[in-house]
């Protein structure tokens, strides 16, 4: 599995609504790690719920008004087909059409040929709307959040992890046809993102849910996902399956899970991560890797520039090294990210961010070596 070091990639969503000039961007920016870009600003459909919401049973979409939901007597008829294509395994039932993510078919098209001199891809990213977000997000035909509804909270999980290993499964074909073309010997790895912004709203007085219920769904879907095993080599793909939340949570949580990778906010949060040394340490001891999200994604970025975030990133190191974590393991593997995604931003702050995120990685590549 590749190191690193601080490579810079994306959270997932982008203000533009031409898709292939959001792939053009992402090739520009990230050459080594490109993801596909969600563009909300494009359609409805392209919004962080409904894109995933294909081939779930009872869901109704509402374009007209933008509104999602789930109809319960719609959720009763289509159960059964929803079943024996999850058991059955078949993951073309659950595949994300070009209607509801446009940028990811551009991506599909695009993603072999990179900006020219760019260095090659290690790797690509692909990402989902966590099973916390979406259930608390999206609701049923009484409002009440499809989360408080054990079946529909089963029947959701299981049709976000089928939705990852789908994209998984689309995302590790690249490899062979990028071997092919330009040689390489090992194939890409993959990076799946679970976006978990609800993850905030843990211990709220408006959020009924228990620890054992974040981490149960969580891991279902984890646990899931990095069982990939490619058909077209029997053998399992290099996954790397990562969290993101943009906001505080009780980090623990997170990182008791399975995963990766920990996406985090580093540019207003990184003290709240502090908070959970202890966790932070068992997480890194293992190999787990932190995606600093220390490029800001609103008005903030205009006051930004490489030296003053290198000299943040700094100092949260040194921190952190200051707590008992190994400064090694903490270098020797971690992204660049921006803080949150960027899809309701305006184009001059997204590109900002862009460029202070790539031209960031390549400053601590430098000063890493």
């Amino acid at each position: 599995m590749n190191k690193f070091r601080g490579l810079a990639t994306g959270v997932g969503s982008l203000p533009y609504t031409d898709k292939n000039f959001a792939c053009q961007r992402i090739f520009q920016y990230f050459p080594q790690v490109p993801y596909w870009p969600q563009l909300p600003k494009l359609s409805f459909r392209e919004n962080m719920y409904v894109q995933y919401s294909e081939g779930l049973p009872g869901v109704v979409i509402n374009e007209k008004e933008e509104k999602i939901y789930l109809e319960e007597n719609k959720f009763n008829r289509e159960l059964e087909t929803f079943y024996q294509n999850y058991l059955n395994r078949n993951l073309d039932y659950f595949a994300i059409s070009p209607a509801f993510a446009a940028g990811l078919h551009a991506f599909f098209s695009t993603q072999l040929s990179p900006t020219p001199h760019s260095p090659l891809p290690i790797a690509v990213k692909g990402q989902i709307t966590g099973p916390l977000t979406f259930g608390l997000s999206v609701k049923d035909e009484k409002g009440r959040s499809l989360f408080y509804n054990e079946s529909f909270r089963d029947v959701l999980i299981k049709h976000l992890q089928m939705k990852a290993l789908w994209q998984i499964s689309q995302l590790s074909t690249i490899p062979a046809s990028a071997e092919a073309t330009v040689g390489r010997r090992s194939p890409l790895t993959v990076i799946l993102f679970l976006d978990e912004p609800y993850l905030a709203a843990y211990g709220s007085a408006y959020t009924a849910v228990s620890r054992e219920e974040i981490s149960q769904s969580l891991n279902e879907v984890i646990s899931g996902t990095k069982d990939y095993q490619s058909p077209i080599t029997n053998h399992q793909s290099p996954v790397l399956v990562g969290i993101h939340c943009c906001a505080n949570t009780d980090w623990s949580i997170v990182l008791e899970t399975g995963i990766d990778i920990l996406s985090f906010d580093a540019y207003d949060y990184f003290d709240s991560l502090l908070l959970y040394r202890e966790a932070v340490k068992k997480f890194i001891q293992r190999d787990g890797m932190l995606a600093w999200g220390i490029v800001p994604t609103d008005e903030k970025v205009l006051n930004e520039s490489v030296d003053s975030l290198k000299r943040k990133f700094l100092s949260s190191i040194e921190q952190l090294v200051k707590n008992g974590i190994e400064g090694k393991k903490l270098l020797d593997n971690f992204l660049f990210t921006p803080s949150c995604g960027l899809g309701t931003k305006s184009e001059p702050i997204a590109e900002k961010t862009l460029l202070l995120t790539s031209e960031l990685s390549k400053e601590i590549l430098d000063y890493t070596d």
